[in-house]
């Protein structure tokens, strides 16, 4: 399944990511004053009119339909069509290629292609059937034209705003250089280019956050595999849900053929004083951008912290922190925009934090554009943007409370993006290897399953349930309520 193409409308330029496959339709909706970027030469397109629409026909089979954009073709602010090459395409160009459009009234469909008329033999019948009923009907042909000359231009202006004409007489242009040319006088002539017809590029950037659960991880070296636990579950590392974040962490070697020695909680990322997440921004911006900058403000800095992409605190300035690309952040580019993670640590027990209380985190993206994040086999379609630096920001709430279930999970404070921090880690699950394993638990709730080696499980902080399976084992429950089996 083809995703659907994605239309940025900003505030005079419109912009399309992707173009629509073979057997595709996209409505697109121009304004007066609109600029429309393509990554195609339109020029090659096959136009048609029905009704008050155009609908191009692209070289790949897709097609595009401008909604009323043939009733603009008067209008003395017309949109215009941006080419690859930087030309432009107007919209009498456009009719121009369409020979089949005739004068027409107002209230006449208008079309491109064959029309089938009434003959005069149908309308002989059609005459003589509505004689015979009490009350004449109209029997009009579904494409039926109104005799009725049509009238002048400036006399439907004076009279009747809400119907505008298409006429045969169109402008002639030659090539996309006259074309440019004649649209630059335009706005140079006969009026200045006003802020209200700059593109605001800076719309075209945008991205949503989220907060995940941090993923474990584990390494193989003779024979045996030492496994350091996440925050939470594999789920929680992809999905923002309530539920997913909730999850217990698993961490199960059942089916490994080596003795495992399992950590349950990483001290990098949890132990008495500090807990850490994972932030992902997920972004959309225009191609050959990409993003240079994070600067993050709002949090105080005795309750939180920032941390870059190698879990090492970032620059802090002015009660903020500043995070470069490189070893700022990590950043994965894509065709739908860029995955930008980096870490929040934050204290639950610290002056800095108070529990239940909604903290504003202010987030600022700077991009930039340049040519080399373009992929070499698009280049020759990309021009650069007269705006080469973009911004964008999003306030994200963030309240830190004790999480018995999932519902405490919600957030629920008065920002319109907000996330809940818990105090204290997820519980986890273990199951060791059936060769010798050593475990030991984390700070919240653990349950541990020994397999038929000799185990030592150790159920540290929580209330662990352990359970040593065959051979020789050492249970060690650590503080909290805890249940061996052995």
């Amino acid at each position: 399944m083809s995703n659907a193409p994605e239309v940025i409308y900003s505030k005079s330029t419109i912009s399309l990511k992707s173009l629509p496959a073979k057997g595709e339709n996209l409505n697109l909706f121009l304004r007066p004053g609109d600029e429309l970027s393509l990554a195609l030469d339109l020029s090659k397109a096959k136009f048609q009119v029905v009704g008050g629409d155009i609908i191009a026909t692209l070289p790949s089979g897709g097609q595009l339909t401008f909604v009323s954009l043939g009733m603009m073709a008067f209008e003395n602010n017309a949109p215009v069509i941006k080419l690859p090459n930087g030309s432009f395409l107007a919209l009498e160009q456009i009719l121009d290629t369409i020979t089949d459009v005739g004068q027409a009234p107002k209230d006449a469909v208008l079309v491109s292609g064959n029309v089938s008329l009434e003959t005069q033999e149908q309308a002989i019948e059609h005459e003589q059937k509505a004689k015979t009923q009490d009350a004449p009907v109209n029997d009009y042909n579904a494409y039926y034209v109104d005799p009725e000359l049509p009238k002048r231009l400036d006399d439907v202006a004076s009279k009747d705003e809400s119907g505008k004409y298409l006429q045969e007489s169109l402008p002639e242009f030659t090539s996309n250089e006259t074309a440019k040319e004649d649209l630059t006088n335009k706005y140079s002539s006969s009026e200045e280019k006003t802020k209200d017809n700059v593109a605001d590029v800076s719309a075209a950037l945008s991205f949503d956050a989220g907060f995940y659960q941090i993923k474990g991880s584990e390494s193989t070296s003779d024979s045996v595999t030492t496994v350091l636990g996440g925050t939470g579950s594999a789920l929680g590392n992809v999905s923002k849900l309530a539920a997913a974040q909730f999850e217990p962490e698993t961490l199960d070697y059942r089916n490994s053929a080596y003795s495992t020695v399992i950590t349950a909680d990483n001290p990098a990322f949890v132990n008495a004083t500090y807990l850490t997440k994972l932030v992902r921004l997920n972004v959309s911006q225009p191609i050959g951008f990409t993003i240079t900058s994070i600067a993050i403000n709002g949090l105080t800095s005795g309750g939180f912290e920032i941390l870059n992409s190698d879990f090492s605190s970032a620059g802090n300035a002015s009660g903020g922190w500043t995070l470069s690309a490189g070893t700022g952040f990590s950043s994965t580019l894509s065709d739908g925009g860029e995955t930008i993670e980096f870490y929040i640590r934050y204290y639950p027990n610290s002056s800095g934090i108070t529990l239940n209380f909604d903290n504003l985190m202010q987030v600022a993206l700077t991009s930039e554009f340049n040519m080399s994040n373009v992929p070499d086999e698009k280049q020759g379609d990309v021009i650069v943007p007269d705006l080469t630096k973009l911004t964008a920001y999003k306030d994200i709430g963030v309240i830190v409370k004790e999480v018995d279930s999932v519902s405490d999970y919600t957030y629920t404070g008065k920002h319109s993006t907000g996330f809940v921090l818990d105090t204290t880690p997820n519980e986890n699950i273990v199951y060791t290897s059936k060769l010798d394993s050593t475990v030991t638990g984390g700070l919240s709730n653990d349950t541990m399953y020994g397999s038929i080696g000799n185990d030592t499980l150790e159920g540290s902080n929580g209330n662990d349930t352990l359970s040593g399976g065959a051979g020789v084992n050492t249970l060690i429950g650590g503080s909290g309520i805890d249940t061996a089996d052995y």
